[in-house]
């Protein structure tokens, strides 16, 4: 399978697109430790951290290790969050 860097995801609800700098500022605002606990990185309000967040993860779905997707509300698309599939390889399903 190759990941598409152009893929969307629409629900009745919701769109799910890979991530990008345009939300660097959406992420760093929202995320603190309590809703970043199970995330591959640890925020502390550092907009630095939160730019190599998006930077890598971008980067990873370049060489099809990973998607992170930025969750938006359909209608608004207001910032909600964010999701991912991580370490996608031949080995996990």
């Amino acid at each position: 399978m190759t990941l598409n860097a152009d893929i969307k995801i629409v629900t009745n609800r919701l769109v799910l697109q890979p991530v990008s700098e345009i939300y660097i500022d959406e992420i760093n605002k929202n995320f603190n430790k309590d809703i970043t606990t199970y995330m591959p990185y640890d925020p502390i309000g550092n907009r630095e951290d939160t730019v190599n967040f998006v930077s890598s993860s971008i980067e990873n779905l370049n060489m099809q290790k990973e998607i992170v997707f930025v969750v938006l509300d359909k209608t608004t698309k207001n910032f909600i969050g964010c999701c991912g599939i991580h370490n996608i390889n031949s080995e996990s399903v």
